[in-house]
């Protein structure tokens, strides 16, 4: 209500100031938003810099502020286009879409609605359904983010053999809680580990550092391997 107050001037100085006031990085990604809204995008690099610099992060974290950073980067590039959403490319909604599926908390909530707002995808929130027998509300399984289905497999890789990139496509059961992907050369040296944050999605990989060769994508669940799969980097 504050931020939309057409009466108040600085608003968005007045509100960073309060987020500077919590030590964490999802107050410094809030206050991003406010140099965003000021149109100070020197501002919004400088404060996504610092959740680097001051935070202990771990790999997932490090990951998780990496697409920030290019979400910002797209934002700040539209804006400096004069460009509305709406006029969002392929390649860039594209990318909103792996942001999307790759990200949990506050960056899947703005990409996703960006996307729902552009019309290129259709979601549902979750429902209570009362239980009559317990007289209790119980969460039912949402209709979510439409999307195709899968096979019996955990994912997919495409296009194999790949030169630039990779796109991993998965889909899990109820059953899998912590999935991880492991990139690891063909005689098991650890290469990179990417968290997946929802039940499916698209994942592109980059393979532009390494050599031509064979490479390995491993899915682990709470340290048990599910799926192997070797692919070609030309």
């Amino acid at each position: 209500m504050y931020a939309f107050d057409t009466t108040i001037n600085f608003k968005h100085d007045s509100i960073e100031t309060a987020l500077a006031n919590i030590h964490s990085p999802s107050a410094y990604y809030k206050q991003a938003f406010c140099r965003y809204n000021r149109a100070d995008s020197v501002g919004v690099i400088n404060i996504l810099n610092n959740v680097a610099s001051e935070f202990n992060l771990n790999d997932f974290e490090i990951d998780y502020n990496d697409y920030f950073t290019d979400f910002f980067n797209l934002l700040l590039t539209l804006q400096s286009k004069n460009k509305s959403f709406t006029q969002l490319d392929s390649t860039e909604k594209l990318f909103l879409n792996e942001v999307m599926n790759n990200t949990g908390s506050l960056l899947h909530a703005y990409t996703r609605n960006l996307l729902i707002y552009t019309r290129d995808i259709t979601y549902h929130e979750p429902y209570i359904w009362v239980d009559t027998s317990t007289l209790k509300a119980n969460r039912v399984h949402a209709p979510g983010i439409n999307n195709q289905m899968f096979d019996a497999t955990y994912f997919k890789l495409y296009p194999n053999p790949a030169s630039e990139y990779i796109t991993l496509e998965y889909k899990f059961n109820r059953g899998i809680k912590n999935p991880v992907i492991e990139l690891l050369t063909s005689n098991g040296v650890h290469l990179q580990i990417f968290k997946l944050f929802n039940s499916q999605g698209i994942k592109i990989i980059d393979l532009r550092d390494y050599k031509p060769g064979i490479y390995i994508l491993r899915l682990i669940d709470n340290d048990k391997t599910l799926q192997n799969e070797k692919f070609i980097k030309l």
